[in-house]
C-alpha cells in the first residue's frame, strides 16, 4: 500500500529533523522523518554487526517522499564510510537516484533521469554485492527494477566500511535530504529478491517485515530513531 500523506502542517520540534505525524503515513508506522534540505540528520554509530554492510551482500530499502533533490543537488537517503545513495537531478517533477561505492575510485551507478517521481511516496530498495568490483547493484522503485548504469567501475572491494552510518545527509552534514524518510530497513548478509522487496514493500506491520526476512536493523522514524530490533539505536541532530 502506498503511503497517504493528507497534507497537514505540524509544528517543529525545535530540531533541524522534524519529526511529523501524518495520517498514516507509511505502512508500518504512523508517522516520518521530514528533512528540510538544509541541516539535520540520523546518526548510526558504527557497530561490527552493521559495518561492512555490502562486504558480502546485503540490502537497505526505505518509503521515501522526495520534495526536491536536496541540499547541494545530492541529498543522500543514507550513507556509510564506504557508500551513499542520493538522489539528484530534479527536474521536471523528478529525480534520479545514485549509488557510489568509495574505492579511491569510485564505483558509480545510476538510474534513470525519472527514477523517482517529487512530492509522491515511493518506496526504494538496493541490494549490492560489494565483495567483487564485477558486481552492480539492484534498484527497486515500487517494487519495479530499475535500468542502472555504470558510469564509473569500482577499483576495489567493499572491505572496511566501518564508519557511522547516516540516514537524510552526510557526515559533514552538508548534503542533506529534502522530504521524508520512514521505514528504513537494513539486512546485512542478505541480498533481497525482487518477490521479497514487493512482500516488504507491501507489508502492513513490522512484524510483516519481519516475516519476510528479519532485518538487522530497522528504524521507523515516527517517533525517535530507535531501532526495531533494539540493537542499533540512530540519534537525531
Amino acid at each position: 500500500m502506498i503511503p497517504v500523506d493528507i497534507g497537514h502542517v505540524y509544528p517543529k520540534t525545535g530540531l533541524d529533523v522534524d519529526l511529523r505525524l501524518d495520517s498514516t503515513p507509511t505502512y508500518t508506522s504512523s508517522g516520518s522523518c521530514y528533512f528540510d534540505g538544509d541541516a539535520g540528520k540520523v546518526t548510526i554509530s558504527a557497530a561490527a554487526g552493521i559495518d561492512a554492510l555490502f562486504g558480502a551482500g546485503g540490502s537497505i530499502s526505505f518509503w521515501v517522499k522526495v520534495a526536491s533533490d536536496g541540499e547541494g543537488n545530492y541529498g543522500r537517503i543514507f550513507e556509510s564510510g564506504g557508500w551513499k545513495l542520493f538522489v539528484l537531478g530534479e527536474s521536471g517533477g523528478n529525480v534520479q537516484v545514485r549509488f557510489d561505492h568509495n574505492s579511491g575510485t569510485n564505483g558509480e551507478w545510476v538510474g534513470p533521469a525519472a527514477s523517482m517521481t517529487v512530492g509522491v511516496w515511493n518506496h526504494l530498495a538496493l541490494t549490492y554485492n560489494g565483495a567483487s568490483i564485477e558486481n552492480d547493484p539492484v534498484l527497486y522503485v515500487n517494487g519495479q527494477s530499475l535500468a542502472v548504469t555504470e558510469s564509473t567501475k569500482p577499483v576495489a572491494p567493499i572491505n572496511a566500511d566501518n564508519a557511522d552510518k547516516i540516514l537524510g545527509s552526510n557526515s559533514a552534514g552538508d548534503r542533506t535530504f529534502h522530504g521524508n524518510i520512514c521505514n528504513a530497513g537494513v539486512w546485512k548478509g542478505t541480498i533481497l529478491t525482487q518477490a521479497q522487496v514487493r512482500s516488504i514493500m507491501a507489508a502492513n506491520s513490522y512484524a510483516g517485515v519481519q516475516a519476510v526476512v528479519q532485518p538487522t536493523a530497522y528504524y521507523l522514524l515516527s517517533v525517535d530513531g530507535d531501532d526495531s530490533t533494539g540493537n542499533y539505536d540512530g540519534t537525531i541532530s
